[in-house]
């Protein structure tokens, strides 16, 4: 809820901070020489912020031994991609707003925040995904994550097998329903351990990857079977809707199985 208020927000405050742009652009006069001048500002602004991230990532750890031993020089693609995160937005527009009406060359100083706030969202938001793919930065967070995971998987795994011997040590159940337990459990305990450092780029297509892109595959062709038995008379909305419906689960399982 709160992610999307704050879209919603940051949307708002863009419109509305848009709709003084033509008033901006007749107050700064001649737009031609300010796109010049709103392109050395994006300059000067990209370039600062690669000239101050790299030293503040460095500098402590070389000056201080105490910083270095808590925390060891990162890889230089780690502050490569701080560097070329700097995207402006709201903040900067908002503080060329707050400028007093009465401080000379106000309208400039708003068209050159528009400038460099519209130019670094297009550059910086257009390639940084390209960038963070291209230096191979991974969040050591995520890796301690799906490890956590996967230890977890199988431990919840082994615990779920051991119940299950318990439940079936009466011989009573069917033997084909508890296989199908115990291979649907080692399945899901795999799964975490096969994303766990596997690079696709690498490596190639897992296991269970190929299984759940070819099951995804094999769900739409059900769906569409289903539908069109129904469009010719031969199922019932009711049923369409209830077997749509455990489609739909299974799918929504094999994507949460990809992130």
């Amino acid at each position: 809820m709160w992610r999307a208020s704050d879209t919603v927000l940051e949307s708002v405050v863009f419109t509305l901070i848009g709709l003084q742009l033509t008033t901006v652009v007749a107050g700064a006069g001649s737009v031609g020489p300010l796109l010049l001048t709103g392109l050395v500002v994006t300059l000067a602004a990209v370039v600062s912020r690669v000239a101050w991230v790299f030293p503040a990532t460095y500098l402590p750890r070389l000056l201080i031994p105490g910083v270095r031993r808590r925390d060891p020089y990162p890889r230089w693609q780690a502050p490569a991609v701080i560097s070329w995160a700097g995207m402006r937005g709201v903040v900067s527009l908002a503080a060329a707003f707050a400028i007093p009406e009465s401080v000379p060359g106000r309208p400039v100083l708003l068209f050159l925040a528009f400038f460099v706030t519209v130019a670094t969202l297009l550059l910086h938001g257009t390639t940084l995904p390209w960038l963070i793919r291209r230096l191979g930065v991974v969040g050591e967070e995520s890796r301690a994550d799906a490890l956590a995971e996967a230890q977890a998987q199988h431990e919840a795994g082994r615990a779920a097998v051991a119940r299950l011997d318990e439940l079936v040590a009466d011989g009573v159940a069917e033997p084909r329903a508890v296989e199908k337990l115990r291979r649907m459990t080692q399945q899901r305990a795999n799964s975490s351990w096969e994303r766990l450092g596997r690079d696709p780029a690498e490596l190639g297509e897992g296991p269970g990857a190929t299984y759940r892109r070819l099951r995804r595959e094999m769900v739409a062709t059900e769906r569409d079977t289903f539908v069109r038995i129904r469009d010719e008379g031969r199922l019932d909305d009711e049923v369409l809707r209830r077997v749509l419906r455990e489609l739909d689960l299974e799918e929504a399982m094999l994507s949460r199985d990809d992130a």
